[in-house]
């Protein structure tokens, strides 16, 4: 287990140290230009654009009471090489910064120019905390669900103290694959012929099965209606606490999907699966051009014998393939499903940091929790508990 240590223990870079030779806090307006130059140049994940953060920050965040600190650090020609979309909330006084988007984000991590990730600099890095510890007094720094690696490039996270995630992440390489090959090569033949004969059933039953996507503002809200809807009685009947039903959840889904319509590359890109004139099933993920990153799912749990679930996600894969993207993934977050679809399984980090003395309690804290929290998620009996308490 790492153990948390202060930034004051790190070492502090000269003025010609590393690529960055500055490194400034700011709200979610000002950082907005070197944010969205990184996110068309440089490395990020779907989940880090700026419209999707931002949309997040004012439904969710700020309601939250999480306050925007948004660290941007800039090489000697003035341009912007990282940005860390960050957020600031207080507790007994810590006040702590987190990764803006919470658990909706799945991978969390940073933007990056590409001359940064091809050579991490600890001195670098300590930079950006210096200024985040004195321009927003920042006493701790919890990062959770880090990838080591993205688009592979090493994540200059690293750098810092860091401990494995509790939970993992689960994604499939496309690549210029045909879907054919794919599905081939992930479900056997005798899979494959069960998921045609549930789909021969629910069409007997309900009508013909069509994957679809909305077209009007009418639409969207539809289908996040049926999505609440489905996602609730599933909630209930597992007995585990609905994150989406949480206060602006509602708002800031409609919110992305509408920004979403006649869009190339969807902040939500919503699919369902229609059989006959009922919702079998429904999937939303984030679509940056690149990769689909799964975000939501539900079904219709009257069909639930027939795998609704599984049939979306096969149509929603398949025309990931069609449009050309290189990756597709399912997000954080242990489910049997997950390895079948998405068969590489992308270990996460966290990184728990105390930048001022008021800061090191909690972020020990953190850090023996997140070493607890892995080790009980290999007990099959203490992960059912803590389903039940909204823990994992």
């Amino acid at each position: 287990m790492a153990i948390s240590t202060t930034v004051s223990s790190l070492p502090l870079s000269g003025e010609d140290a590393g690529v960055i030779v500055r490194a400034t806090v700011l709200d979610l307006e000002g950082a907005e230009p070197a944010w969205r130059h990184l996110e068309a140049t440089g490395i990020a994940t779907p989940n880090h654009r700026y419209e999707w953060m931002a949309a997040w920050q004012r439904h969710i965040g700020a309601s939250d009471g999480i306050e925007p600190a948004v660290v941007v650090g800039y090489d000697a020609a003035g341009q912007p090489v990282l940005v860390w979309p960050l957020g600031v909330r207080q507790a007994l006084g810590v006040r702590i910064a987190s990764w803006l988007g919470g658990r909706f984000a799945n991978y969390q991590m940073g933007l990056y120019a590409r001359s940064l990730v091809a050579r991490p600099d600890l001195n670098a890095v300590t930079r950006c905390l210096a200024a985040l510890r004195d321009e927003r007094k920042v006493d701790a720094l919890s990062l959770i669900n880090q990838p080591y690696s993205w688009g592979g490039q090493r994540n200059p996270l690293l750098e810092l103290p860091h401990q494995p995630a509790p939970s993992s992440a689960y994604s499939l390489e496309i690549d210029g694959r045909s879907f054919e090959d794919l599905y081939a090569a992930l479900r056997s033949g005798p899979t494959r012929k069960k998921l045609r004969r549930s789909e021969r059933k629910i069409t007997e039953d309900c009508g013909s099965c069509t994957i679809m996507q909305p077209s009007t503002h009418e639409e969207v809200d539809a289908l996040i209606d049926v999505f609440m809807h489905q996602k609730r009685l599933r909630m209930a009947e597992s007995g585990a606490p609905n994150v989406f039903e949480r206060q602006g959840v509602d708002d800031f889904l409609r919110d992305l999907g509408h920004r979403s319509l006649g869009t190339v590359h969807p902040l939500l890109d919503i699919y369902w699966l229609q059989a006959g004139d009922r919702v079998a099933a429904t999937w939303a993920g984030v679509n940056d051009g690149k990769r689909l990153s799964g975000l939501m799912n539900s079904f219709d749990p009257a069909l639930a014998a027939n795998h609704p679930g599984e049939i979306v996600l096969r149509d929603v894969i398949e025309l990931a393939c069609r449009k050309g993207l290189k990756g597709f993934d399912l997000g954080t977050g242990d489910a049997t499903y997950k390895l079948s679809w998405c068969p590489t399984v992308d270990e996460l980090f966290e990184t728990h940091l105390a930048l001022s003395t008021r800061g090191l309690p909690v972020s020990c804290s953190e850090a023996v929790f997140t070493f607890a929290k892995r080790h009980i998620k290999r007990s099959d009996g203490a992960m059912a508990l803590l389903h039940r308490l909204g823990i994992a």
